[in-house]
């Protein structure tokens, strides 16, 4: 599987937490509609790992069949050994906005917010964070 799509930020080491951030945003999470920020806590890191996968992996599926190296959904569902319904909600995940993407991938995502919910994100990106109850920054 190849990772052409994700890119990575531009990002400073930040010696009193000991991890990467984008230097636009420095770490801030997302925070929902009527939550206190204090009460917000960001996606556990196993959870993080399994949407960066599953976006990538969307995407994937979908460049195979936008180049034509399968010639439908069914084949990619046989070979991944799952329903044809999982690759359809896999390929969703192709179609987020970039924001939130980049959000997910380095961990800004209040808890709660995985792959389960962003499946369902409507296909308008300007309607995904609204869609979340979250505050796009």
């Amino acid at each position: 599987m190849t990772k052409k799509h994700l890119t990575r930020p531009t990002t400073t080491y930040s010696q009193s937490r000991g991890r990467s951030r984008h230097p636009e945003n420095p770490g801030t999470i997302l925070v929902p509609h009527g939550i206190p920020k204090s009460e917000v806590r960001p996606t556990r890191i196993e959870r993080r790992a399994r949407l960066a996968n599953a976006i990538a992996r969307g995407r994937c599926w979908l460049d195979e069949i936008v180049s034509g190296s399968v010639t439908d959904i069914k084949q990619i569902a046989a070979r991944q050994q799952c329903s044809v319904r999982q690759v359809n909600m896999t390929i969703s995940l192709a179609f987020l906005a970039p924001d939130l993407v980049r959000a997910a991938v380095e961990g800004r995502l209040p808890r709660g917010i995985g792959v389960e919910r962003l499946r369902d994100a409507p296909a308008e990106w300007s309607q995904q964070f609204e869609a979340l109850g979250l505050n796009p920054q």
